[in-house]
């Protein structure tokens, strides 16, 4: 805040809220520069001061006791930075109105590099959710069969994750976007792009209202099937996918599955501290680009995502992406998300992925699942 001449940080986002504070409670926190923060919460504010480490909680009766509050600090006329990407217009405004003589600007890629590098608590968590990825890949190893649902598949898996203590919710930053537990797909339905799945596998959903995941497409012997869940445990996540197949797997899906693993190992190689990300990249498209399937990777045509992985914690899609633009350098606790695939319009594809926490030696790869195409 000093750096950049701020007077106080104003954050709405309840991802940021929970970060600072400890609570998720519907609120505000401000932080002065040179006071003590204090939470503002609109619902149940005898919840909030049981989970926040904030001493000075209040309620929230409106906007304008942001308002009230900054003027009681003597901020009324304060440089404020604020979430500017990520809360709404209307919501701007309003702090606008109630605040008519400060100044704002935009912290959100600040805060997030803040969050980027991860706590001992933090990783602990993000351990604990790689638990339940690696139940939802056992479960799936256990139930899938030749004529079943994709649907149902994903009702299994999901049953059994959330049976085991998953929270089930996955949160990111996308402006209008969800996504529930995470990704399914068989067959063809891993190559069609839909939603918001930033050229990536989302499979197609049961209807045009969420169009994408697990759809009624029944799964026969010899389709590629892709599972690409979340796991979420005191609110961080933990990313994985593995693919599958009923039976035997072809040729040609041997040679997609050991392409992608091999491109993943040869990133794994090179993290350690101070490579930037885009080096990363680079060397994933060097091994992919000396295969037949260059023209099918992490996407098709004019579908095609420049990016390798990235980075989740408290939101799957955190700083940095894993971009052949961005040099960002890898640290000690950066928990990254690796997650190769290929896509073939008439044929399905396959996909790998694993969450990997940063060390000061090189890396660590949290998720457990046995990494290998799977024939069941």
């Amino acid at each position: 805040m000093q750096e950049s001449n701020l007077d106080c940080a104003l954050l709405f986002w309840s991802r940021n809220m929970y970060y600072f504070s400890g609570t998720s409670q519907y609120g505000c926190l401000l932080v002065p520069l040179n006071n003590e923060p204090v939470l503002l919460i609109r619902v149940n504010i005898d919840i909030a001061k049981r989970e926040s480490c904030i001493r000075d909680t209040r309620e929230l009766a409106n906007t304008k006791t942001i308002g009230n509050v900054l003027s009681e600090l003597g901020l009324d006329r304060a440089k404020v930075g604020i979430e500017e990407k990520l809360i709404p217009v209307a919501l701007h405004k309003k702090v606008s109105m109630v605040l008519p003589e400060a100044s704002f600007c935009d912290i959100t890629n600040t805060l997030y590099e803040l969050r980027m590098i991860k706590q001992r608590e933090e990783i602990e968590q993000m351990r604990k959710a790689a638990q339940f990825t690696n139940i939802c890949h056992e479960k799936a190893r256990e139930v899938l069969t030749d004529g079943m649902l994709e649907n149902e598949l994903a009702a299994e898996i999901e049953y059994a994750m959330r049976k085991a203590g998953n929270e089930g919710f996955i949160f990111h930053s996308r402006w209008s976007a969800s996504m529930f537990h995470g990704m399914l797909a068989s067959g063809l339905n891993i190559a069609t792009i839909s939603g918001y799945g930033a050229f990536t596998i989302t499979g197609t959903g049961l209807s045009t209202a969420y169009p994408y995941g697990a759809s009624n497409r029944r799964i026969h012997k010899g389709d590629p099937v892709v599972i690409d869940y979340v796991g979420c445990a005191g609110g961080y996540h933990c990313d994985e996918a593995r693919t599958y197949v009923i039976g035997k797997a072809e040729h040609r899906l041997r040679d997609i599955f050991n392409l992608l693993k091999m491109t993943e190992e040869r990133v794994l190689e090179m993290i350690r501290p101070g490579v930037s990300v885009s080096k990363m990249y680079e060397a994933s498209k060097r091994i992919v680009e000396r295969s037949t399937y260059k023209d099918n990777f992490m996407g098709f045509g004019k579908y095609i995502g420049r990016y390798i992985g990235h980075g989740l914690g408290l939101e799957i899609d955190e700083p940095p992406i894993i971009e052949p633009d961005n040099k960002t350098p890898v640290r000690a606790g950066m928990v990254l998300a690796l997650e190769p695939k290929i896509m073939i319009p008439e044929y399905g594809g396959a996909m790998i992925e694993d969450t990997i926490l940063v060390t000061e030696e090189g890396f660590e790869i949290i998720t457990r699942t046995e990494r290998r195409l799977f024939e069941v």
